[in-house]
């Protein structure tokens, strides 16, 4: 696979890839609301997605991150 892609201040704005996809990303968590709701569609649909959370957040709610990594989601630190 082919990829090409733009920066754009430092940042990648697009990839140019022989398949179209789309990559969701979700910051600031986790919730236990909010995150869990999210988690509970992204299973529904079997989409990947890559959360950026707070650390003292995912100390604080583990349970969360835990479901993530075993769903296969991507986790990156947002702090």
């Amino acid at each position: 696979m082919i990829y090409m892609f733009k920066r754009y201040f430092g940042g990648i704005t697009n990839i140019n890839t022989e398949n179209n996809f789309v990559c969701l990303t979700f910051d600031d968590g986790p919730n236990p609301e909010n995150t869990q709701r999210v988690l509970d569609i992204l299973s529904k649909y079997e989409v990947k997605a890559t959360f950026f959370v707070v650390v003292k957040l995912a100390e604080k709610y583990q349970f969360l991150i835990k479901e993530m990594v075993e769903a296969g989601h991507d986790i990156g630190n947002h702090t």
